[in-house]
């Protein structure tokens, strides 16, 4: 088949929807070779986690001026003859994709800007209100990255079932191994880190709740591993910042702000519990890395989140700061084994041979429908 994909978070996004993106085409290339991939892109990033890209079976499209309007308006003027699907990796196509001829898949991976609007300007909300919209009415199939997210969908679009399914998305091959002892030692003692600690990672925003894992540290004294903290903020990360040198919390709470891709597995792989009390995810690829990697964690039960936990997280309400020093005091006390039978079972569901072979027969089916 001849595919085409929308490669900015590729290139772009270090975590999240680049992460998505870059599994999702690894995987495709290992188990499918034989297709062609064109990936399009606004512009070029070339880092070690985006070098593999450059070569076949991807072939890179992007425009010879940068333009705010290519990637939502003039993209499909750049399709190759023959490109038979094009695929919205992260909640849009262009706005012009339906006068290409081309079929058509998109991606949602959540409608975070509806249930958090205060993390999102109100520009910022109206455009993704359109872009989701319009994608929603011209794709001619939607996939949703959880359960959750497809109810979502449907309780505020109202799609015909014939064309939203779930495709789950599989962990980055980075967490597919468990990281060697010395690349442990060595990533504690690039850091500086302590033998034992707890981890936090993630955008630092309202829904991602990390404030509540500073309260917690404060509501309980006896609680003194220290927290390390990836990932960075704007507000938000200020007013935590804030809390913690207002009630002396600032010798147990490290800040290690943006690590690049291929550090995090060893900082997850060293943590005696990895904490994650999101209020909101479309998935909550974070809980299934700490999974895959048998590290305890800690998150809430809500919205997908059991999806990508299942029976072998630890779950809060995800409001009360008691409640996870309780749950703290439980997990740091009790590391037993994860029951290697159920691990199994649970990682089966997203297994990255299964989930590519998912995606191959759907492109299949829309290109033949």
């Amino acid at each position: 088949m001849i595919l085409g994909y929308d490669a900015k978070r590729l290139f772009h996004n270090t975590s999240g929807l680049g992460n998505y993106s870059r599994t999702l085409l690894q995987d495709l290339r290992q188990n499918y070779p034989e297709n062609k991939y064109h990936l399009f892109t606004p512009s070029l990033s070339k880092q070690p986690w985006t070098n593999a890209f450059l070569n076949e079976p991807f072939l890179v499209h992007k425009p010879e001026v940068k333009t705010w309007w290519w990637r939502s308006w003039s993209l499909p003027g750049s399709f190759p003859a023959g490109l038979q699907l094009y695929h919205g990796l992260s909640h849009e196509l262009p706005f012009t994709i339906h006068r290409s001829g081309v079929r058509s898949i998109v991606t949602i991976h959540d409608l975070i800007y509806r249930h958090f609007p205060q993390d999102f300007p109100k520009p910022d909300r109206i455009v993704y209100e359109q872009k989701i919209r319009y994608a929603l009415q011209r794709a001619h199939h939607v996939v949703a990255i959880s359960n959750h997210t497809l109810n979502d969908i449907q309780s505020h679009y109202h799609l015909s079932p014939d064309r939203i399914s779930v495709i789950y998305q599989a962990v980055h091959p980075l967490f597919r191994q468990m990281p060697p002892q010395k690349s442990l030692d060595a990533t504690k003692k690039r850091f500086g880190l302590p033998e034992n600690y707890l981890l936090y990672v993630g955008a630092i925003s309202h829904r991602k709740n990390l404030l509540l894992v500073l309260q917690a540290l404060h509501a309980d004294r006896r609680l003194d591993v220290p927290l390390v903290v990836v990932g960075k903020g704007k507000h938000y990360e200020q007013k935590c910042r804030q809390y913690v040198e207002a009630n002396g919390l600032g010798k147990q709470v490290i800040w290690l702000g943006h690590v690049a891709p291929d550090q995090i597995p060893s900082l997850v792989k060293g943590a005696s519990v990895v904490i994650y009390p999101s209020l909101y995810e479309g998935f909550g690829l974070p809980v299934l890395e700490s999974i895959m990697l048998d590290v305890p964690v800690i998150t809430t039960s809500e919205s997908s989140l059991p999806e990508a936990g299942g029976q072998l997280a630890h779950y809060i309400r995800g409001r009360d700061p008691a409640e996870l020093a309780e749950r703290l005091h439980v997990v740091l006390g009790n590391q037993k084994v994860t029951d290697s039978l159920a691990r199994k079972e649970h990682l089966s569901r997203f297994d990255p041979v299964s989930i590519s072979r998912q995606w191959q027969d759907l492109y299949r089916k829309v290109i033949d429908d």
